[in-house]
């Protein structure tokens, strides 16, 4: 294995593990295999392309999970998520990367769906509701002039973030956080986002209210343009194939919802 220390597109260092140099095309490859347009369009593809016969067809998904996430991927986990307890439900997040020598990728936005975000983002205090590995909130945080606070249900993740919003110098205030239970008071921030998390919530209307009681003025969501299906490789729990299913699950007015690289993207001013 080899260390290498790498800047990203905004000239921010990264730390990287990289495999044996004679590995590095196909590393390449995969990673690529792994981006969220290709991702997208494997699921384009599926849903609408494939006989349900066999897009349901179980040792395909089995397959396909395998391959992009490892044995630690529970094909069932849409049929048991809901009876699961708390400590239940974050461990079996926990055990996604078993068998993976590092994260499957670093966020699950575009570079478009970031763009977006940094767009349509009202200051001056804003919360992430769902940070993954500190992408988003790095980017929001570069801008100077917010005051961001991220949150996420996983400590290994706050943890990662902490590191490395840490050697970048960042200003932002990090806390272990369940969606439906978020920990601060009422009308705490001009915006919260909140970024292909809700898709994946037990309780999404109590996970909205709990958006709407902790902004003041916009709550921007980003969720996958998808079907739902029995077998799909991902943790989904909830399904948007249309951006008005989005806007009449969200139930909030005024807003506006478009696709922008595959996924939706929505907003709505409160």
């Amino acid at each position: 294995m080899i260390l290498a220390k790498l800047r990203n597109q905004d000239d921010r260092p990264v730390i990287a593990v990289s495999p044996a140099a004679g590995h590095r095309p196909l590393d390449r490859m995969l990673k690529s295999l792994k981006s969220r347009r290709v991702s997208n369009l494997v699921r384009h593809v599926m849903d609408e392309w494939l006989p349900p016969a066999i897009r349901e067809f179980r040792p395909l998904s089995k397959t396909l999970a395998l391959a992009f996430h490892g044995p630690g991927f529970d094909l069932d986990f849409k049929r048991k998520a809901f009876a699961m307890t708390d400590e239940e439900f974050a461990a079996a997040y926990v055990r996604l990367p078993s068998g993976r020598k590092k994260a499957y990728r670093l966020t699950d936005m575009t570079d478009r769906q970031i763009e977006w975000i940094l767009e349509h983002t009202v200051g001056p205090d804003v919360l992430e509701v769902g940070c993954g590995y500190g992408v988003l909130a790095e980017r929001l945080a570069a801008l100077g002039d917010l005051r961001v606070t991220a949150t996420d249900l996983s400590v290994e993740n706050i943890e990662v973030v902490r590191r490395r919003v840490e050697s970048a110098g960042l200003p932002i205030g990090l806390e272990v956080a369940d969606a439906e239970r978020l920990p601060f008071p009422d009308k705490s921030f001009s915006s919260t986002v909140t970024a292909h998390t809700l898709e994946h919530v037990r309780d999404f209307e109590r996970a909205v209210q709990e958006l709407v009681r902790v902004t003041r003025r916009r709550i921007l969501v980003i969720v996958p343009c998808q079907r739902y299906y029995r077998y799909t490789i991902d943790y989904h729990l909830h399904f948007f194939p249309e951006p008005e299913q989005l806007v009449l699950r969200m139930k909030l007015t005024p807003s506006h919802c478009e696709k922008v690289t595959g996924d939706l993207c929505y907003y709505a001013d409160l």
